[in-house]
């Protein structure tokens, strides 16, 4: 993978046992869970994690019966929310799609519990007492 504009038209060779072989150049690569593309946008990775958080979300809706305030908390913090946040200091939503796109799971999850569903999102978030994912993440980027 190539980033920056000064090596794109590069080839980078690997020499083994005297015969040279041009390197495979790849349009993204996942380490660590984070997916990186030349131009470190993150909006795939955002994508992704929007999705597998999703699945979780449709998890716990099938899963369970009666949900109240209580049970969708401990369930969205411990199945939803680390898929969301993590490694969010170095992938951080650059663009507000993306953030966005993140922040429409917590709008759904919210929305599981009966009693909530036809609140706002920030009277939602105030009932259940969770903040945004945006002023979480800025609130660890100064940690």
């Amino acid at each position: 993978m190539h980033y920056g504009s000064q090596t794109e038209n590069h080839t980078y060779t690997m020499s083994e046992e005297g015969t040279k072989r041009d390197l495979e150049v790849i349009k993204e690569e996942k380490d660590l869970g984070v997916k990186f593309d030349p131009s470190l946008s993150f909006s795939k990775h955002a994508a992704m994690v929007a999705n597998k958080a999703n699945r979780m979300v449709g998890i716990i809706r099938r899963t369970f019966d009666f949900m109240d305030e209580e049970i969708l908390k401990i369930l969205y913090k411990t199945l939803v929310r680390p898929h969301l946040e993590y490694a969010n200091s170095i992938w951080n939503p650059l663009y507000n799609k993306d953030a966005q796109i993140i922040e429409k799971v917590q709008r759904r999850a919210t929305k599981i519990v009966p009693s909530l569903k036809e609140m706002s999102y920030e009277e939602r978030l105030k009932k259940l007492k969770l903040p945004t994912l945006a002023y979480r993440r800025i609130r660890g980027d100064m940690i």
